[in-house]
């Protein structure tokens, strides 16, 4: 499995690696393996969805950032765990948007306050 992001102020690859069941981040400069803290399963409209929740720089004070993906839709929201920053996916898609919007809702899988955050995410 593979999701890339590409925007004008930086690009990443997320991977994951089957064999050693683990997720990894690549950008220009550096490579590592992801700490998955979460994973759920949200069902909206019949459909379910598995969303995982990825730390990146675990335990890092001013570098931590965790990333949002599902299984099959890809990156749905990246943000800092340490600033005031996050990028969301943007979609049409009004079921996957439904589903963007439970997992920033639930505290207890996205627990950071979202208020003034913008939405950017290509």
């Amino acid at each position: 499995m593979q999701y890339s992001c590409t925007d004008p102020r930086e690009s990443f690859t997320l991977f994951y690696d089957s064999v050693q069941q683990k997720w990894l981040f690549k950008d220009r400069v550096d490579s590592c393996t992801m700490y998955v803290e979460k994973e759920d399963g949200y069902n909206e409209n019949g459909t379910w969805y598995h969303v995982s929740k990825l730390i990146l720089d675990k335990g890092v004070t001013d570098g931590e950032v965790t990333y949002v993906v599902e299984k099959k839709a890809g990156l749905l929201a990246r943000k800092s765990n340490t600033w005031r920053y996050a990028m969301f996916r943007k979609t049409d898609d009004a079921h996957l948007a439904a589903i963007m919007y439970r997992v920033i809702s639930d505290r207890d899988f996205y627990d950071n306050d979202t208020a003034g955050m913008r939405q950017n995410l290509k």
